[in-house]
Formats: C-alpha cells, structure tokens, sequence
C-alpha cells in the first residue's frame, strides 16, 4: 500500500463514524424489508398517500408493477380521494413478482449471513460485523424461510417446455433474476437446508433449468451479439446492447463453476471483445461533450473484462476508468446511468441503478489484483456516493407510530413512497461499502502502527478444508489416542471454531489460550487455523509493545489494541506476552519494575474488549500458562485452554518416515521399518526440528559406514541421538511447583506435567520421579481414560 494512503488518527476515527452511521440506516432498512411482508410475499411499494398523515400509513400490495424503474410515473399509484384518511393507494396485484422477491429475499439471506461467497457481493463474505442484532436473528430467519418457500413454490409451477420466469420489467429467463435466484438457490445459502424434502427436490430442478439457461443464454451473446439478450413475449418492450445485462450473463455462468459448460463457453474472445468494445467507446465518449458518456456502461464493461481476462487488462487502463469516474463527481455525486436497459414505443425506458455502478466498482476492488489500492486511492469517491445514497433514504411513518426507512428509483421522483425492491439494492450496497471500508480502516491502520500482518490467501474454500483436514490427519500431536476429547487440539479447533465458523453458530470461540513446552508449533498451530477460516494473520510479539522503552509500554498497547480492534475476519497471535499478562499473586509480578505490573490489570480490560467485540480469533501462546494471571484465563475472556504437546510415539513414526523418505530422494540411507521404530521410541519429548534433524544425521553416518559394518553403525548413531539432550525436559517442571500437596499442585502446571510424564511412559524409557508419581496420582482421575490407564500401569 503507497505511503499517500496514511491517514491522520482524527481521519481514521471520521471513517469509522461513517461505517457505523452506514450500519445504523442499513438496520433501520432491514427492518423495514422484516416488517414489510405478509405471508412471505413483498409488496412494490409503501405508500403515504400526500393529504393523509402518519395514520394514513399503507403497504401497496401491488407485487408486479409494469416497470420498476422507469421514468414515466404510473398514474395508478395516485390516491383515488386525496381528502381520504387511510386510502388504499395501490392496485391489487395480478401476478407474483419473481423479480422483486428474489431481489428482497438475496438481500435478507447476505444480510443474515445465510447467504455466503456472494458474487454480487464479495466483500461481504464472512463479516464480523453484522447489521443485524442477535436477538433479531429468528425473526429474520423466520421471514427468509418464509420467503423462500414461497418463492420456491412459485418458480416450481412453470412448466418445463415453457420459460421459467416472466417479468413485465425484466424479461423472459432474464439474467438479472436468474443470478438472484441462483445464489438463493444455492449451496452457499445456509437457509436451503432448512427445507423439507420436497422443496429440497423442487430447489434442485430449479437449479438444473437455471443451468441450462445459463448456457442458453451464453451461447445467444456469442452467436448473435447485435440481437438485444433481454426478450418479451408479447413484445411490451425491447432490450438494448447494454454492459450491464451481458455482465449478468457472465456472473451467471462463472458461477456455475469449471464443471458446468456455461463456465467455458463465457471465457472465449467473442464476449470479451464485445465487453472491450463497449470499455473503448465510453473512454472515447467520457472525452467528448455531449458525446453521451454513459458511467454505468464504463464501470460494467471493464468488470465483465476483468472477470473474464484479468490478465489482458492493464492497470493504467483501471486507472484511467477511475480517474473518469472521479471527474463525473464534479458534477453530480452519484453515477447515473445514461443508457436504457429496455424502451418502448411510447418512449418509457428502464435505467440500471446508480448503485449497481457502486457496487461494480466496489466489485472491481475486491477481484482486481491490486483491489486494496484501488480502494483507497479512491475512497473519497466512493464515500462522496455513499453519502448520496444515506441523504437519497425516505422515512415514512406507520401506523403505530414507528418509522420505516428504505429508498426509491432514483429515476422517480414520488412523495412518500419507498420501493422495497430499490431498498434490498441500497441496502446491499451499503452493507458492502461498510465492509470494504472496514478493510481499508484495517490497514491504514496496521500500517501506521508497523504491526506484523500475512494477509489471507486467495485459495478457494474447497482447497482450505483440504488442507486443513490433511493437517488435522498428519500434524496431530496425540495421533495414538482415539476418542474426541479435548487433549486432540486440531480435532478440538475443528469442531469449536473451524466448523462452528462455517454455520455461524453462537458457540463458536473467539478466543484461545494455546500453551504448552517450547518448539511444540504454536504459531504454525495458530497460522493453520487462519488458513482453515480464510483469515489474515496477525502475530503481536513483546516488542511490538517495548518499542518505545518501558515509559511508553501503556501508549504503545492502547494503540496496538485500538489498531486490533479496527481489524475483523483474522488471527491474532499474542506471542509470549507473558510479562504483560502475568499472575498477580506470583513472585515473578512483584519483581517487576512499576510500569509493568500496571500492565497486567490495564491488560484485562483490553483482552476483555477484543474478546467481545467477535470480530476477530486471538490466541494467547505461551510456554507458562501458569504464570498467567487467573482473571485473564477465565471463560469470558478466554474461551479454550489448549495443551501443544511433541508428538506422541505414533506421530514420531509417522515424522521419521516422512523425513526418511525425503533424505532417501536426496542421497540419504534407506530406514527399515525396524531402525524407524527403533528411532520413536528412542526419542519421547523431541519436536519435529529434532527428530528432522536426528534422521538426517543417522542417514548421513549410514551413507558413510557402507554396508559391511551398517548395523554397527546405526546402534552407535542411535545410541548417540537417544543421548543427545532435547528442548523439553519434565525435569524442568519440577521448579515451577510451590510445593506438592493438593492446593500447590492445583495452582501448577499438573495437566502439562501428567501428559508429558504419558509420553515418556509409551516407551517406557524410564521411571517416573516421586514429585512426577505425587502429580499424576493427585490428579488421576481428571485425566482423559487412556492417558490414566497408562500412567496407573
């Protein structure tokens, strides 16, 4: 990121006022979009007709209007006595509208969460943040799930040798309903699985028509691509050769994914050019007065290139679209779009939305490569639309009192009304902008405090669950034991936070304290974890908060914890932080100088703030979890304890056999299974670095002795590794207890102690000590079965 996008603190905190006033309008319209419905079906329109007054309030229960949109007024909406109180103000409907339903309901299913790895919204994936109130939560699945089904059973009935939908607006089978529709229908909504068997079966048969007519579609833009892709029948209206249809077309087709046929016929040069073409003439035009320069055809041709041929677009071309579009806003704040979608032959025409351009634009920031930059070297003009858009909302009263906010087709202009289609679109809007803003506040930050940031990789999420399982299976620890308990971190880590992430359940942790001996991996612990959510890394060691001397330690961590809790959707990892979080009560505290033992309670409140805030994991790494003040451990603040042990005897078979069989490819001596063995059980409490180095030595000497004398030479070269003195030692644990009678062993490191004591005993290498015996026998029976059974022999 370039240094011209640092920003001032007061800068910062101005940009996270304008996200959180963004989320608080965003609600009051989501509760508008909750309230609006009756029996899972949304109206057009709400209305206040001119000369009634608050109590005059009605929902029109209009749900097909001719033309959403468009800029000839439908005189029907008129009151019929404009001296009535409580008037009904709109015309009963005729139709169910596939399209305004399935823009609401893709609204609510991201808003909720249900809906994840949107297309139309990428940026939105997985927040942290959420518009929505838990307490609010089964309202709003209540009113999806009603929703859906009805529309579910809506598109089942048309008939198989007749077009799936029929909009007065959009269309037969138009691209723009299908995406909705698709991503609704889809397995990333959560809500589908929520659906009976029947509708389950329906959803599928949607979903294989929706496929079809994604190729359909694809193949009529290749073959014919001067005929207009929007058709009617009767033919009420004509469709135009416009971006924004055709971009639909693509979005739809990707997003069926490499299998599907649709996905490699849209990625071919005869779409591209036509993408490429339309991005050349509106350059041109942008250029020439009164040329006819349409923003929203620039901003839609150049992402339908990037999507299709990322590529073959060069960065100076994106800058040069950006720069046009800044220059637009010296002029008006919002960028209109110029050119119609469809017309007819009394001059009625229907324009895209303004904030289908915003959120193109938003789009292009979170796909092209350098999307970071591309946001915040234009931030201030996407914050200059956004402000359009929250001074563009309508509040109208209702009948008890209430207020209800939403916005309307910014190509209409009537009193007192609130489109609930235009209101989903405003809203998804500025859900994304305050999640991209999010983003940007986030690194602007981290920047400016010099924090150590991995961002997140841009591996799919089918390749993240493959790699974490394969970790979970070969990097185990205890790989010995069977069962599910808590002792199995990786297996722990799934069930508590991986799996909970993916079902947004309330009972996902946040927070994890991960101890254990030195060299055990608890930051690739803690970096695999991020990987398997999809998270940014971060790691914040002890000189991130000495940097300025001792006098600064307290400044230093209200900036670092202000910089933390800027950040959502990451692993942070405290990494031996020990002396700021130590135990009041210790010997270690007192010696401390001043500044440090008012770290620790000031640390209390800052833990306790990140921990609430649920926006991003932090894990707490430390080889002396027992030194660690007892407020800061307890459940609230931390939500797992987690012992990293060394591998177990399984695991260190299963390491010396992948590091023999690597030093094998590169010259090494081959191991038989027997001197592998031989090697485990020779090596209790070494780590990987240890044992990877031990092998590699004995392959070494093997390699050298020849095969006269080699069964001499691998005893002396395991006799040598089972002499050399590894990083973990019980013996050490020793000077950690007080004492040794039942309250002394409770305030050590027992659980520590007991499992490594377990490891020593699978090889039977040695006796336990009598202080070891005392800990193990104190404790045996809070001891997973297997490690008791073991230690009881």
């Amino acid at each position: 990121m370039s240094e011209s996008v640092l920003v001032s603190e007061t800068d910062r905190d101005q940009l996270v006022a304008q996200a959180a006033k963004v989320r608080s309008l965003t609600k009051k319209a989501l509760d508008t979009l909750l309230s609006a419905h009756s029996d899972g079906v949304w109206p057009y329109e709400l209305v206040v007709p001119p000369a009634a007054g608050a109590n005059a309030f009605k929902p029109a229960t209009r749900v097909n209007p001719d033309l959403p949109g468009a800029t000839k007024q439908d005189e029907s909406r008129l009151p019929q006595d404009a001296g009535a109180v409580g008037v009904e103000t709109a015309r009963q409907p005729e139709t169910y509208s596939t399209s305004t339903q399935s823009m609401v309901l893709h609204a609510l299913a991201v808003s909720t969460g249900h809906l994840t790895n949107s297309r139309l919204v990428p940026a939105i994936e997985g927040r942290t943040v959420s518009v929505i109130d838990k307490k609010d939560m089964p309202r709003a699945d209540a009113c999806l799930r009603a929703g859906l089904k009805r529309l579910i059973g809506e598109v089942a009935k048309s008939p198989q040798d007749q077009p799936l939908l029929k909009s007065k607006t959009w269309g037969e089978d138009d691209p723009l309903t299908l995406m909705w529709l698709f991503e609704l229908l889809g397995d990333d909504n959560a809500a589908i699985g929520t659906l009976d068997a029947d509708e389950q079966r329906q959803v599928q048969q949607i979903r294989d028509r929706i496929d079809e007519l994604a190729l359909l579609l694809v193949r009529r833009a290749k073959a014919t691509p001067l005929v207009p892709l929007l058709t009617f029948d009767p033919p009420r209206h004509t469709g135009t050769h416009h971006p924004f249809v055709l971009l639909r077309i693509v979005q739809l087709a990707l997003a069926q994914g490499p299998r599907h046929e649709a996905h490699g016929e849209v990625t071919t040069p005869q779409i591209e050019a036509l993408f490429r073409a339309a991005l050349n003439t509106e350059l041109a035009n942008s250029s020439i007065r009164d040329g006819g320069f349409d923003p929203a055809s620039l901003v839609f041709s150049l992402e339908g290139l990037v999507l299709l041929n990322a590529d073959s677009v060069r960065e100076e071309l994106v800058d040069r679209v950006f720069e046009v579009l800044r220059g637009v806003q010296a002029t008006s704040s919002h960028w209109r779009p110029v050119h119609p979608i469809t017309t007819n032959w009394q001059g009625l025409i229907l324009l895209p939305q303004s904030v289908e351009v915003a959120n193109s634009f938003l789009r292009m920031c979170s796909s092209w490569s350098n999307g970071g930059s591309l946001f915040s070297s234009n931030v201030v003009a996407i914050r200059q639309y956004a402000d359009w858009v929250l001074a563009s909302s309508i509040f109208l009263p209702d009948e008890g009192g209430q207020t209800r906010t939403g916005w309307q087709s910014e190509h209409t202009y009537l009193a007192s009304t609130i489109h609930l289609w235009a209101t989903s679109q405003s809203v998804l809007f500025l859900e994304h902008f305050a999640a991209m803003l999010d983003i940007h506040v986030a690194a602007i930050s981290r920047l400016a405090a010099n924090i150590e940031f991995t961002a997140a990789g841009s591996t799919t999420t089918e390749k993240r669950e493959a790699n974490w399982h394969k970790a979970m299976r070969e990097r185990e620890p205890l790989a010995g034991l069977d069962g599910d308990g808590d002792h199995l971190v990786f297996r722990r880590v799934d069930d508590a936070l991986v799996e909970a992430a993916k079902s947004n359940s309330d009972d996902q942790i946040w927070s994890i304290l991960l101890y254990g001996p030195p060299g055990t991996g608890k930051t690739a612990f803690s970096q695999a974890i991020a990987d398997a959510l999809g998270f940014d890394f971060i790691s914040i060691s002890p000189s991130d908060f000495t940097r300025a001397g001792e006098a600064g330690v307290e400044a230093r961590a209200q900036e670092v914890f202000k910089v933390l809790g800027l950040q959502s959707r990451a692993v942070i990892l405290f990494d031996e932080i020990d002396r700021l979080l130590l135990d009041r009560d210790s010997e270690d505290y007192g010696k401390q100088g001043d500044f440090f033992q008012f770290m620790t309670p000031g640390m209390l409140t800052k833990i306790n703030s990140l921990r609430q805030a649920e926006r991003c994991v932090f894990i707490i790494a430390t080889n002396y979890a027992d030194r660690i003040d007892s407020a800061i451990k307890r459940p609230g603040r931390v939500d797992e304890h987690l012992l990293l042990l060394p591998p177990d005897l399984n695991r260190r078979r299963a390491i010396i056999q992948d590091v023999a069989n690597k030093g094998v490819a590169n010259g090494g001596a081959q191991l038989s299974e027997e001197w592998m063995d031989s090697i485990a059980k020779a090596t209790p409490l070494y780590i990987y670095k240890e044992l990877e180095a031990g092998v590699q030595r004995l392959q070494k000497v093997l390699i050298r002795a020849g095969q006269l004398d080699i069964d001499d030479a691998f005893g002396s070269a395991l006799e040598r590794l089972r002499l050399d003195t590894p990083t973990i030692s019980l013996d050490s644990y020793f000077y950690r207890f007080d004492g040794f009678d039942p309250e002394q062993i409770d305030r050590g490191p027992w659980f520590e102690t007991c499992m490594l004591a377990y490891l020593l005993a699978e090889t039977e290498s040695e006796a336990p000590k009598d202080w070891v015996r005392t800990v193990v026998k104190a404790k045996r029976d809070q001891l997973p079965d297997e490690i008791r059974q073991l230690l009881s022999a």
